[in-house]
């Protein structure tokens, strides 16, 4: 036998029969020349032969693979010592041309004894399983050329299942499976991951160019599922791109007695990430007073979902438990929604707070919110030459800028403190259910309504916040200098005396509209006491002039 490197072929003959025998195990005895092969004594007892468990322990070494090596499972359900591969202790190394699984059932690797474990060349092959069970340790998968699960379309078993503790690297290569449940922590690097539908119970982060982790053939909900109700594990898009066509189910509430502090969370940092299907859905009940948390944040990068849903029920049964909650961050990069927006689901959860700092969120559909969102530095909207309108409240002590063709309308009356801006062709129209609000400070501080080759619609009211204002001065509110502006029959300022069709009067302060701007000035009355000072002086002087005069 020629001693070259060949490939390792874990082959799995399937056997439905319980009478089957047993596989015998087989340790690896640790010998000088580290073949792995069918002649060659290098395994404690005996030589090794086909259908049996393969166990290594001990420091660890390169094995080279010179022969086709069979593992065959005598039972359909993966078990210890159901001749797989064991590895318990030591750092390995497996070599060869192709090393991998190519049997039609189940096929399992078991890390132990925080083994760690490198197949160069791995390949599974058409229609099966595999069961990385990594109870400890490190288990790194460098896939060849043609590397991953070649499974034949429809093939309900072709599954890959990543359990217990420990972390799977998978470094190249291309994985395939109909169902992917992932329970241990997994690392994408240089790599191309497709599957029917993903379970992820543990953290995975994506941290290459060329990762890549997509969906094919599937768009029923919760297809994609990120933490059961028991798990606070995140998913982490740092650098590739993540295509999933059935959306992603963050927090799926299948248990009622898990401890609430524990949260699923999709984050995104960087790449890109498409989310079709029901998009994304923070918070899934399958049960009634079903507990967890769901987080979305996006930090940097692109995501592009057809909507956010806030709470889904499996039925009418179904429902959260008072403590659960929905959070959803905006901190950089930009978001993209199609038509099913950002909304309120069928079934409440208890707190959703939706949080916007910095970032950009675009539109590749018409959308709409009935959710209310907190600003707390600068909101940027770009419709895209689509319309995005907003039904809930925006707050907070941030400003909000609109860019980029296409109507953003507020159809609330909203309260953030900071600046309104429009750009770049883009429209602001204020409905007639809609408003801004204007905090006045000292002489001619306020925040206002601006921009530059934007228009704005003022079609509702504007509310002008006097609390902290000065009791004299001037306030620029809407400036029109290089934006197109319009005020609609039902704009007014909400509280104020109406004095004509461009003046509205509150005390000591005017609002005017004349001529398209909008300015507040404030000249206060004289006071009641100066009045009565003066009034005591001309009557004290008029005494004065008579007594003279009858002198």
């Amino acid at each position: 036998m020629k001693n070259r490197i060949a490939c390792l072929v874990f082959t799995i003959v399937g056997f439905a029969s319980a009478a089957s025998a047993q596989p015998v195990k087989y340790n690896w005895g640790n010998p000088a020349d580290l073949n792995w092969n069918y002649t060659s004594y290098n395994w404690s007892g005996s030589k090794w032969q086909d259908g049996n468990t393969a166990v290594f322990g001990g420091s660890g070494g390169a094995i080279k693979v010179t022969d086709e090596i069979k593992l065959s499972v005598r039972q359909r359900t993966p078990v210890a010592d159901n001749g797989g591969l064991q590895v318990n202790g030591g750092t390995w190394i497996f070599t060869g041309t192709t090393i991998g699984f190519t049997g039609a059932d189940d096929n399992m690797i078991t890390l132990n004894s925080a083994t760690n474990l490198t197949i160069f060349n791995f390949l599974q092959g058409t229609n099966n399983s595999m069961h990385f069970n990594v109870n400890s340790g490190v288990l790194n998968l460098y896939g060849g050329a043609t590397a991953g699960v070649q499974q034949t379309s429809g093939r309900s078993n072709a599954q890959m299942w990543f359990n217990s503790n420990g972390t799977v690297n998978l470094i190249s290569g291309v994985y395939r499976s109909d169902f992917t449940s992932i329970g241990s922590t997994l690392n994408i690097n240089n790599a191309q991951f497709y599957a029917r539908s993903y379970t992820i119970t543990r953290n995975v982060t994506m941290d290459d160019f060329n990762a890549v982790m997509s969906q094919f053939d599937s768009t029923g909900i919760n297809s994609n599922k990120i933490g059961q109700s028991n798990d606070g594990f995140t998913f982490t898009l740092q650098r590739g791109f993540a295509d999933w066509s059935a959306g992603a189910t963050i927090m799926y509430g299948n248990n009622a007695t898990t401890n609430i502090s524990n949260q699923a969370k999709l984050l995104v940092t960087g790449g890109t990430m498409r989310l079709s299907g029901t998009g994304v859905v923070l918070g899934w009940a399958e049960l009634a007073g079903a507990r967890g948390n769901a987080s979305f944040e996006i930090r940097g990068g692109l995501v592009e979902t057809t909507g956010v849903t806030f709470g889904m029920a499996k039925d009418a049964s179904a429902s959260f438990d008072s403590s659960t909650g929905a959070r959803m961050v905006v901190s950089g990069g930009t978001l993209n929604i199609g038509a099913n927006g950002i909304n309120k689901g069928s079934t409440a959860m208890a707190r959703n707070t939706i949080e916007l700092n910095d970032g950009v969120i675009g539109a590749t559909a018409d959308w709409s919110s009935n959710m209310d969102m907190t600003i707390y530095n600068n909101a940027t909207f770009t419709p895209n030459d689509k319309q995005i309108t907003m039904h809930g409240t925006l707050s907070g002590v941030g400003g909000l800028q609109v860019m980029g063709g296409g109507v953003m309308m507020l159809a609330s009356l909203n309260t953030y403190q900071g600046g309104t801006y429009v750009f770049n062709a883009a429209t602001l129209t204020v409905d007639t259910t809609g408003g801004l609000t204007f905090y006045l400070g000292n002489d001619g501080i306020s925040n206002r309504l601006g921009g530059y080759d934007g228009t704005a619609n003022l079609n509702g009211s504007i509310v002008i916040n006097l609390d902290n204002a000065a009791n004299t001065g001037e306030w620029l509110l809407i400036d029109d200098s290089n934006l197109t502006l319009s005020y609609g029959d039902d704009f007014t300022v909400s509280g104020w005396n109406q004095v004509d069709g461009n003046t509205w009067t509150y005390n000591d302060y005017t609002f005017s509209n004349l001529g398209g701007k909008g300015v507040v000035t404030a000249i206060p009355e004289p006071s009641a006491w100066l009045l009565l000072a003066v009034g005591i002086g001309l009557v004290v002087a008029f005494k004065s002039r008579w007594r003279r005069h009858r002198i």
